[in-house]
């Protein structure tokens, strides 16, 4: 009399059911719901080492993480951190964004000179830059009682390609660090013929976008909150420059 062979059970705790007829499940000692699970677990992984991270600015992907969103906590951290208060206050009372904002002003197609938000980030970082190339040497004022002054050795400024009272475009593209007496004698002068295309800078081609109040209420007015968090976020927080008063 031949005996029946016994049929395997999961190896699953608690699991008596008994193993999948199947070759991959048979291999894995699982039985057909926990067969099921380990697939889809393994589908879910596949499919999450195609996805990249969803904070703005970062292109790893999140494979190597049980998060579902993040490549890292400190991406978690900087997507979700709210900015304070005091650093919307420092940077919109900062002189860089206050030049900005008279750009805008100044410009007759108002916040129509830009194309995003992503062009005052732009702007921003390029008064950072040439504050870098800025330097400065100790003066003395002895009509002043020999008060210390920090005096440039050459005068830098932000100037428009495009002129901005023409209408030209508040972008990093049209928009270069270059001494201020050049600035200051083509500031209203249309663009002469050049054989460099990049170099006519580029005249804006928005309808005119009214900015009553300041860059900031306006923001609030027109932005959303995520889109105005994003900015701030991309800005960070400005040195180098004392703050304007209110």
């Amino acid at each position: 009399m031949t005996k029946k062979p016994i049929k395997a059970h999961c190896k699953r705790k608690n699991c008596h059911e008994p193993v999948y007829d199947n070759v991959d499940a048979r291999h894995h000692y699982l039985c057909e719901q926990h067969y099921d699970t380990k697939m889809r677990n393994i589908n879910r992984r596949y499919d999450k080492g195609k996805q990249q991270c969803e904070r703005q600015g970062c292109k790893r992907y999140i494979k190597k993480t049980q998060n579902k969103r993040f490549c890292s906590n400190a991406c978690r951290y900087r997507a979700s951190r709210v900015v304070d208060n005091s650093l919307i206050t420092k940077t919109i009372r900062h002189s860089y964004w206050r030049n900005i904002e008279r750009f805008i002003q100044l410009n007759p197609k108002q916040m129509g000179s830009i194309d995003s938000l992503t062009d005052i980030a732009e702007m921003i970082k390029l008064y950072t830059l040439k504050a870098k190339y800025q330097k400065s040497y100790v003066a003395y004022d002895e009509s002043e009682n020999e008060i210390v002054k920090l005096l440039p050795f050459l005068s830098l400024d932000l100037c428009h390609l495009y002129p901005n009272s023409l209408g030209g475009k508040n972008t990093g593209l049209n928009t270069l660090i270059a001494p201020t007496k050049i600035n200051r004698k083509r500031r209203h002068k249309l663009p002469a013929s050049c054989p460099y295309p990049i170099l006519m800078g580029q005249q804006s081609e928005n309808e005119c976008i009214p900015m009553t109040g300041s860059l900031y209420q306006y923001l609030n007015d027109y932005c959303s909150d995520e889109e105005i968090l994003a900015l701030f976020q991309e800005i960070g927080k400005l040195k180098g420059v004392l703050f304007l008063s209110t």
